[in-house]
């Protein structure tokens, strides 16, 4: 006697795989907008539910990792949900360098409407095909998982390699390479000629580059930090799009500016998440700020004379002073939602103005000090 076949039997996993996930979605979705949390961005449903799940075997950075992002689609995802009240970002105060990421109460609350909403749809499915086949299906995606960790390409001259932790050596190599989601953490490139070749979404702290051609060569969302370069031929080489000449030329001739703070950890965490600049050095009396054009420093006024400086809540903005730090930003809005996030304020969108195609706001940070944003006109 010949067994039937089941309808689903002519369906291809991959269709089924696409489509088992909307139950979860809809399910999800429709219970945050019904409890008010209807601006989570996509991709941010898996960061906030992981990190309500969260131990130290599995960060934020871990998190951005699985969902294949590059730095800066990851970049804007947290600043999003910076933004929109899910997470907070603050100095991390045993590495001032660095800055840790969190759930809020409202972040903290749309995780408990997240995980509710998947155990319906787990208890409907339960229900449906009992513990054993759940408990298969469980374990088929499991594999699932593992096989698409094994087709991930290892090889370093694969036009589209994608590395995690592998620190490579190439010494006298003459041709191009095309690196991707990679961590080459202390790499070494030596003897190499690798004219038009391309590093995206690529962490090279502390790689050192010596007696190399990277003409041409695109380095994409890349973290250098602490990396070396010398005797290299860098003609047309570009950084995020910038002529690494031109960074070179402005690096040298970058602006600087002392602020002097009561509280620096709240400057510090205010000024690093408005311009994303990073922590060139810190200690506990100040932080050093920097971007590849200007620097900040911010010290701590001594607490002799910071007990007797009062800041309002909210801050006043100290008018009455002849000084206003100036900083560029992509978009004015966007500052301004991040800023009242941050313990700042810019002014409403009607005391914007335009001077010579760029588009112009006064503000200030938590202890008031005046500030104004640039936005190119056209951005």
């Amino acid at each position: 006697m010949t067994q039937s076949r089941h309808p689903v039997d002519d369906v291809s996993m991959a269709a089924l795989l696409r489509h088992a996930r909307l139950p979860y979605a809809i399910a999800m979705r429709t219970a945050l907008e019904a409890a008010g949390f209807d601006d989570i961005p996509k991709n941010g449903l898996y960061v906030i539910g992981g990190l309500a799940r969260q131990s130290d075997a599995h960060p934020l950075s871990r998190l951005i990792e699985e969902l294949r992002l590059s730095k800066q689609a990851s970049g804007q995802l947290v600043d999003t949900l910076v933004t929109r009240g899910y997470l907070n970002r603050e100095v991390d105060q045993e590495d001032r360098r660095r800055l840790t990421i969190g759930l809020t109460e409202r972040g903290r609350a749309a995780a408990k409407v997240l995980a509710a909403a998947g155990a319906t749809v787990d208890g409907e499915l339960l229900s449906r095909i009992g513990p054993n086949d759940l408990a298969s299906a469980r374990h088929a995606l499991f594999v699932l998982v593992d096989i698409g960790r094994k087709l991930m390409p290892q090889d370093a001259n694969h036009p589209h390699t994608s590395h995690t932790g592998h620190i490579m050596e190439i010494a006298d190599t003459r041709k191009a390479l095309h690196v991707r989601n990679s961590d080459l953490t202390e790499s070494r490139f030596s003897q190499a000629k690798l004219p038009k070749s391309r590093f995206d979404d690529v962490n090279m702290q502390a790689t050192t580059f010596t007696n190399i051609n990277l003409r041409d060569a695109h380095f994409d969302d890349v973290n250098l930090t602490n990396a070396a370069i010398t005797d290299a031929n860098l003609s047309g080489m570009t950084i995020n799009g910038l002529l690494v000449t031109d960074l070179l030329r402005a690096y040298r001739s970058r602006s600087s500016a002392v602020l002097y703070a009561k509280n620096l950890a709240k400057l510090q965490a205010f000024y690093q998440g408005m311009l994303l600049l990073s922590v060139e050095h810190a200690e506990p009396d100040h932080a050093v700020l920097a971007s590849p054009v200007a620097r900040l420093t911010i010290i701590q006024i001594p607490e002799s004379i910071a007990t007797s400086i009062h800041i309002a809540d909210p801050p006043q903005r100290r008018t009455e002073t002849s000084i206003k730090l100036v900083f560029e930003v992509a978009s004015i809005a966007a500052a301004r939602v991040t800023a009242l996030g941050l313990g700042g304020e810019l002014d409403p969108p009607e005391r914007e103005w335009t001077c010579r195609s760029v588009r112009l706001c006064d503000g200030h940070d938590p202890e008031g000090n005046v500030l104004q944003f640039r936005q190119p006109a056209m951005a």
